[in-house]
């Protein structure tokens, strides 16, 4: 149970930042200009600014070449990132379901290798600011990476922005992909998970370097660096899995539903095919829901299986 003092300061800084929120929503609205690329919601579980792109980003064909490849490279870490995350999500189930059962004399069963990171229950109070910061900037480095991989494919960004759910950060991006091809759908879903492993081996590598120079770093900054590895690991892990409403979802769409040339719409491309054609695009959107439905519902699993082991 969360301490009264906690409780009251959580409620105390979301009150702040509502009314941090509502005075710029009220600026915006003032301003003749002020609404037309720039946006605040307010509910009161959530505060949402969201910034509208004027036109469409062109970059030079030099730099669109380098992201392209640079994304292929990244379409390859994040499938091996998928296939990954399914043997991780098995393997914790096993784990846990073994950990429930009541131990044989001297045999020590393995820890879960996978920790929810929840202030006051699983971590220290003093974590909380640490976490919190390398959270934002995870999400942030994420959604950089689907919009750089639908700008070097030629998608356009509606809009951009960031959010407080509770308190807790969140980061989007609105792309236009409808006209994508299959490889160029995959390059964007797996840019997200790609720009994580390359932000933890980044973060890592700078922990790394400093303990060995010997350069005395303060503990927050050790926390948010420690954080900023494990969050951005995860990301890059569990959002590529074969999941309902995370990036793995796009990715298998992409790979067994998109059609492999872009602008060939699935329906034109139906209306076009026979009816063994046909079958087989059913089969295959079949496949996809079966394997969603499983995949949702592992991840469902280890999550209650954690929540239950926490009591």
């Amino acid at each position: 149970m969360l301490p009264l003092p906690v409780l009251l300061g959580a409620v105390s800084v979301w009150t702040c930042a509502r009314l941090l929120f509502g005075a710029a929503q009220s600026a915006l609205s003032a301003s003749p200009n002020g609404c037309q690329h720039c946006e605040i919601e307010l509910t009161w579980w959530r505060a949402t600014v969201r910034v509208h792109t004027v036109g469409p980003l062109a970059p030079t064909a030099d730099a669109r070449r380098w992201l392209r490849s640079w994304f292929c490279l990244g379409a390859v870490v994040g499938l091996l990132a998928a296939a990954c995350s399914v043997l991780l999500l098995v393997s914790e189930l096993l784990t846990l379901l073994r950990g429930v059962q009541p131990a044989a004399d001297g045999v020590v069963s393995a820890a879960p290798r996978l920790q929810l990171a929840i202030p006051g229950l699983t971590l220290p109070w003093s974590h909380a600011a640490p976490l919190w910061l390398a959270l934002a900037m995870s999400l942030a480095v994420h959604e950089a990476g689907h919009a750089a991989a639908a700008v070097a494919e030629g998608a356009h960004i509606s809009a951009a922005g960031f959010s407080l759910i509770l308190l807790l950060p969140a980061a989007f991006v609105e792309l236009d992909t409808q006209d994508l091809g299959r490889l160029s759908m995959l390059r964007v879903a797996t840019a997200g998970a790609w720009h994580n492993a390359v932000f933890a081996a980044a973060c890592w590598g700078i922990s790394t370097l400093l303990a060995h120079l010997g350069w005395w770093l303060p503990a927050p900054l050790r926390l948010l660096l420690a954080y900023a590895v494990s969050l951005s690991a995860a990301l890059c892990l569990l959002n590529m899995a074969p999941v309902h409403f995370l990036d793995g979802q796009q990715a298998l769409e992409a790979l067994l539903l998109r059609p492999p040339k872009p602008k060939q719409l699935p329906e034109l491309q139906e209306q076009s095919a026979g009816p063994h054609q046909q079958q087989a695009s059913h089969r295959r959107a079949a496949l996809v829901r079966w394997i969603l439905h499983a995949g949702s519902g592992l991840y469902l699993a280890v999550l209650a299986l954690h929540v239950l082991r926490m009591y």
